[in-house]
C-alpha cells in the first residue's frame, strides 16, 4: 500500500491487486471495513485523523489493482463529524496507463507503449510479479486513468 497526499483535503490510496484480492470490493460491508483499516494505519502511521465526510472514488485496474481517490467536503458544520467518518463510494473500473521515466529491461517485454499527446504511457500486457510490481509502484511518475 502506498498513500499520496495531493493536498490537505485530496489523498490517494494505492493497493495491489495480491492486497485486495481478499476483499469482495463490490461487498459494500466488506469495503467499509477495509476503509476502516486502512483509516487506521493512515492514523497511526502520518498521525492523521480521517473524519469527516470524503467522495471516495475507487479506481479498479485488473491488472494493478485499486487506487483510492479520497477527497474531503469542506462543511460548516465541522462538529458534526467529530470523531466520524461518512462516504460516498463510487467504484470505476478502468484500465491504468503509466507514466515511468525509467523502465526496466525486464518490465519492457510486459508493457505496451501508449502516446497520448505528447507524453509517453506504459500499459501492462502481461502479469507483473510482485518484484516488478513494486518496481512500477516506485518508479510511476503519473497514472492516467
Amino acid at each position: 500500500m502506498k498513500i499520496k497526499f495531493i493536498d490537505d483535503l485530496t489523498f490517494n490510496i494505492y493497493v495491489s491487486k495480491e492486497e485486495i484480492s481478499k476483499i469482495d470490493i463490490k461487498n459494500q460491508e466488506a469495503l467499509e471495513k477495509y476503509l476502516k483499516l486502512i483509516f487506521n494505519k493512515i492514523k497511526n502511521r502520518y498521525n492523521i485523523i480521517v473524519e469527516g465526510f470524503y467522495n471516495v472514488i475507487i479506481y479498479i485496474d485488473k491488472s494493478f489493482g485499486i487506487i483510492f481517490n479520497l477527497n474531503k467536503e469542506k462543511l460548516d458544520y465541522y462538529d458534526y463529524f467529530n470523531g466520524q467518518i461518512d462516504l460516498n463510494i463510487t467504484i470505476k473500473e478502468v484500465e491504468f496507463l503509466y507514466k515511468i521515466d525509467n523502465v526496466s529491461n525486464s518490465l519492457l517485454n510486459k508493457l505496451e507503449l501508449k502516446q497520448i499527446n505528447n507524453d509517453i504511457y506504459y500499459k501492462i500486457n502481461k502479469e507483473l510479479n510482485n518484484k516488478e510490481y513494486m518496481y512500477l509502484i516506485e518508479h510511476i511518475e503519473k497514472i492516467y486513468i
